[in-house]
C-alpha cells in the first residue's frame, strides 16, 4: 500500500467531496505559503533566497492549481445539474421560434 503524506491524504479526501477536509487541506497550503514567506524574510544568504523562493512558487502554483480545479469542478457540476433540470423540456428560446413560423403562413 502506497505512503501518503497527511497534505496528500487530505486532498484525496478533498477531491471526493469532503468539505472539512478541503478546508484543511486549503489552510495547511496557507500556512506552508506563510511559513515560506517568513523563510524568506528571514534567510539572508542568496542561495537560500533563491531556494526557498522557489519553493514559495511551488506552493503558490499548488494553490491556485487545486482552487483553478475546484472552480472547474463547480462550474461542470453546475452545467450537469441544469442539464438534468431542463432534460425533455422545449426551455430553448429557437424552439419557440420554429413553432412560431407555423402561424405565419
Amino acid at each position: 500500500m502506497a505512503e501518503f503524506s497527511n497534505e496528500e491524504y487530505l486532498r484525496a479526501l478533498a477531491d471526493n467531496g469532503d468539505r472539512e477536509a478541503a478546508k484543511e487541506y486549503e489552510q495547511a497550503l496557507d500556512n506552508r505559503i506563510f511559513q515560506l514567506q517568513i523563510s524568506l524574510a528571514q534567510t539572508s544568504d542568496p542561495q537560500g533566497r533563491r531556494e526557498v523562493q522557489k519553493l514559495l512558487e511551488q506552493e503558490e502554483k499548488k494553490k491556485r492549481d487545486y482552487f483553478q480545479e475546484k472552480e472547474d469542478k463547480a462550474v461542470s457540476e453546475f452545467r450537469r445539474r441544469k442539464t438534468e433540470r431542463t432534460r425533455g423540456r422545449k426551455v430553448s428560446s429557437f424552439n419557440k421560434l420554429k413553432d412560431l413560423k407555423k402561424f405565419d403562413g
